[in-house]
């Protein structure tokens, strides 16, 4: 007597998972990436513009997330205070608050790259102080506070991030835990009234 052999389910062709969520996703964060631009360019002018565009270049090699532009756009509340007060010494602050950004955005891989993101930042804001003709000392001082800074803000994220085990590589699909998120956007905070106070040197 023959045994009956199991039949073989035929499997489902295999066919790609729809991406709508994940184009629509991207549109939006190109989007919104192009409209701090614009704001830059309107309100604050070429200067502002560079810092930005070079700023948004490293946030997209990092990884775009909606969380990371949020944190970005922090920057933008010295730009809209500049338009009020026209304190031109604002920009200082905004370069530093998108330096300290990238710089413990880069940590969360590595170090150096970290100090290479926020050191690229503040040198493009350098490169145009000196085309504004700044006096040395001012450009001395602009310089080792903007040092200071840096270092002081990625030695903090180095010490909250292993308290709070955030490290783990940047993707543009992860978010931050919201507790790492909070910390590192709270150290952003910090460094951005910290060039603040700087100005009165």
């Amino acid at each position: 007597m023959l045994q009956q052999r199991g039949t073989i389910t035929p499997r489902a062709p295999i066919t790609s998972r729809p991406r709508k969520s994940t184009t629509v996703r991207s549109i939006l964060l190109i989007a919104a990436e192009l409209g701090l631009l614009a704001a830059a360019q309107f309100a604050g002018g070429t200067p502002w513009t560079v810092v930005a565009a070079v700023a948004l270049v490293l946030q997209a090699a990092a990884g775009l997330t909606p969380l990371g532009l949020a944190r970005m756009a922090l920057a933008f509340a010295w730009l809209g205070l500049f338009q009020l007060t026209e304190n031109r010494e604002l920009f200082f602050c905004f370069s530093m608050t998108l330096a300290v950004h990238l710089a413990v955005q880069w940590d969360s891989r590595r170090w150096r790259l970290g100090s290479a993101a926020g050191g690229l930042i503040v040198a493009v804001f350098l490169g145009f102080r000196i085309a504004q003709q700044a006096t040395l000392k001012v450009l001395a001082v602009e310089a080792a506070v903007a040092a200071v800074i840096l270092v002081v803000s990625l030695l903090a994220h180095q010490l909250i991030t292993r308290q709070l085990h955030c490290q783990g590589p940047v993707t543009a699909s992860v978010e931050p835990r919201p507790r790492c998120f909070l910390a590192t956007t709270a150290i952003v905070l910090l460094a951005s009234i910290a060039a603040y106070a700087g100005l009165a040197l």
